[in-house]
């Protein structure tokens, strides 16, 4: 049995302020009150696809209660990424490797959860590469909430 509460309002509002406390460590910018805890998950089914068919994503969108959100519009890109690595030299002489990745969305949609929080969208990939599908939403505040995944495309 799970017993980890993901509920992220408590009662005195220490979990907030902690999370936003640990955020802050990396974007000391951070507006108040800007992160809200919602979520939307994509996962590739099948996994793995061949070039010209369509690679279909599982979409779900959760609360801050774990609870399915339906009817929630769900922005869906598939990009193609092309990975270039490079040796460059370091301030004290030394060779290191670098990569880079260039993103070019190659197809667009937008769907729809139904009443169980769930939706599929289905993306053609052109030819076999490297891709990534990523799924965009907003929650009630407005604030932007992303997930991605990687198919295989041969």
């Amino acid at each position: 049995t799970d017993t980890v509460s993901y509920d992220f309002d408590d009662a005195d509002g220490t979990r907030r302020a902690r999370f936003e406390r640990e955020i802050r460590r990396y974007w000391p910018g951070l507006p108040d009150n800007a992160l809200a805890p919602d979520y939307v998950g994509v996962r590739p089914n099948p996994r793995v696809v061949a070039s010209g068919k369509p690679a279909t994503a599982e979409i779900i969108t959760v609360d801050t209660r774990a609870i399915t959100v339906p009817n929630a519009t769900i922005n869906v890109d598939l990009l193609e990424q092309k990975w270039y690595s490079v040796q460059e030299k370091g301030p004290a002489g030394r060779f290191y490797w670098t990569s880079k990745v260039e993103s070019t969305l190659v197809a667009s949609t937008t769907v729809k959860t139904d009443f169980t929080g769930k939706a599929l969208a289905s993306l053609v990939p052109p030819r076999a590469g490297s891709y990534k599908i990523l799924a965009t939403a907003k929650d009630e505040r407005g604030n932007e909430v992303r997930s991605s995944t990687n198919p295989s495309i041969s």
